[in-house]
């Protein structure tokens, strides 16, 4: 999973580097297909980088754990606590970002409802 978000966001830092080029500003088709790309890839480069925040505030307060000044120790102990939770929650939440698309998903659809014939519903 984290191989997979982490080619997401090279993706996403490339597609933002293509729209800064001014050729690529020039040519307004691909400036739309590059800017709907970058836009779905957005919710998840911020859920990555809050997963990456949160584990690295884990690693700190594991560290912090070990100081010799009691107080500390204890907060970091209760951070930790809070923190530690929010990991697989923040994971569920990426997977359910990494499931692939479907086309269709963004196309307009037309239903035709009719009226039933006879009957006690009608």
């Amino acid at each position: 999973m984290i191989d997979r978000l982490s080619r997401i966001k090279d993706r996403y830092d490339e597609i933002s580097n293509l729209l800064m080029d001014p050729e690529v500003s020039r040519d307004i088709s691909r400036l739309t297909e590059l800017s709907i790309e970058l836009k779905s890839l957005e919710p998840v480069i911020l859920l990555f980088a809050e997963y990456n925040s949160t584990l690295e505030s884990i690693e700190e307060l594991k560290e912090m754990s070990h100081d010799s000044d009691p107080d500390i120790v204890e907060m970091a102990k209760m951070e930790l606590e809070e923190l530690k939770p929010q990991i697989p929650i923040i994971e569920d939440k990426l997977h359910v970002l990494l499931i692939p698309k479907d086309p269709n998903d963004e196309k307009n659809v037309i239903v035709e409802i009719r009226g039933a014939a006879g009957g006690s519903e009608a």
